[in-house]
């Protein structure tokens, strides 16, 4: 009897010495790793896994000690244990043109005190700490955080995005990504980061240090980088107006009082509907404008009539008419031009042009026949 109580106690304890030591290997019932990254990347990204420079805990409890050499990082609900970890990203490829398509932090979680979820935030550290002498009272000897526990709005971030937490022996992931942005891009200076635990009722969750195991379950920050594409040049066509003039032909006489009556047609041949369509005209010297088309307007101290035509669509076109009288006392022997534009919205520095011109000549009088007398000498015959 007492043999068979001594083989049962035997058998307890290389039960209980079997499990120890696979719970101190790291090995629970999800069966984690020391290592995990991305396994496969598409093409142009790169991963880097930044090791730790330092990690330790500002513990309220103990303000003035120093956990930087602790095989555990503590986070405590609510905000009691804070785990500060720093990371080194000088392996980290990363140069002008390039971005962080994603940055990851990675924890293992050993245990926690009950079965509370714990929310986790991340915050970048503004305030350079000395990992020796920092405590939950001190960033460095003598320089004491603006309020205990690197709560002050100089001492961190306070931007608020939590992850959920509720897992032991497994890993948990972090997304970091904006706050590694700024520390590669030189928009903020690498302080590290400090994680607060917030969670409806106590719990604490005990993580894996830099010195748990020599490191093999230390923090992880899995950096992805890209360098982004040159884009290449887009040729889009310049969308092009053409304006066309159409006026009677033929030639006008001077001292006669006439109506000219044109149309202007502005057309787009291209594949781009345009937008802001107008179409300006300005009256020559010597015309009056008797009516036009399509509700255009005239500025008379300019003389500029103005179409607003508005969209006109890819291979459309529309066409304003005007009429104009001409004054009689338009000098002869010259030309009667008239001037039509048309621009629009996308890009005003295009300018279509057409033109109209009609001589004006001096009419040909027939010459009338000059009158003469015939004067006959009186000759007297004696």
């Amino acid at each position: 009897m007492k043999r068979n109580n001594r083989t049962w106690v035997l058998g307890l304890i290389v039960v209980v010495l079997g499990l120890a030591l696979a719970l101190s290997a790291g090995v629970g019932a999800e069966g984690a790793s020391p290592r995990r990254g991305l396994d496969t990347l598409p093409e142009g990204m790169e991963s880097t896994m930044a090791p730790v420079e330092t990690d330790t805990t500002l513990k309220a409890w103990w303000p003035t000690v120093n956990y930087v050499e602790d095989g555990s990082l503590e986070l405590r609900s609510p905000g009691i244990s804070r785990p500060l970890i720093q990371f080194d990203l000088s392996g980290v490829d990363f140069q002008p043109g390039m971005c962080v398509c994603n940055a990851t932090l990675k924890l293992y979680v050993k245990s926690r005190s009950n079965a509370s979820t714990l929310w986790v935030s991340a915050y970048p550290v503004t305030t350079t700490w000395q990992p020796t002498q920092v405590s939950w009272n001190l960033a460095a000897e003598e320089m004491p955080w603006q309020a205990p526990g690197c709560d002050g709005p100089e001492d961190r971030w306070h931007e608020d995005e939590a992850t959920e937490v509720h897992r032991v022996r497994d890993w948990i992931e972090i997304d970091v990504t904006d706050m590694v942005t700024e520390w590669l891009n030189g928009s903020m200076d690498n302080n590290g980061m400090l994680l607060v635990g917030r969670a409806g009722t106590s719990v604490a969750y005990v993580l894996a240090s830099s010195e748990y195991l020599e490191g093999a379950y230390a923090p992880q920050l899995e950096v992805v980088t890209m360098a982004l594409p040159t884009p290449e040049p887009t040729e889009v066509p310049e969308p092009i107006l053409v304006i066309d003039k159409v006026g009677p032909s033929g030639t006008l006489e001077l001292g006669d009082y006439y109506t000219v009556t044109y149309d202007i047609t502005v057309s787009n041949p291209s594949d781009r509907d345009l937008n802001g369509v107008v179409v300006t005209d300005v009256l020559p010297l010597g015309t009056e404008m008797l009516s036009c088309s399509l509700g255009g307007l005239l500025d008379a101290g300019s003389g500029l009539v103005e179409w607003a035509i508005g969209d006109l669509s890819a291979g459309m076109s529309a066409t304003v008419q005007i009429e104009l009288g001409v004054l009689t006392w338009v000098r002869g022997d010259g030309t009667l031009i008239n001037l039509a534009r048309a621009t629009h919205a996308d890009a005003e520095d295009a300018v279509a042009e057409g033109s109209w011109a009609m001589p004006i000549v001096v009419p040909t009088v027939a010459p009338s026949p000059t009158p003469c007398r015939l004067y006959l000498p009186l000759i007297y015959h004696p």
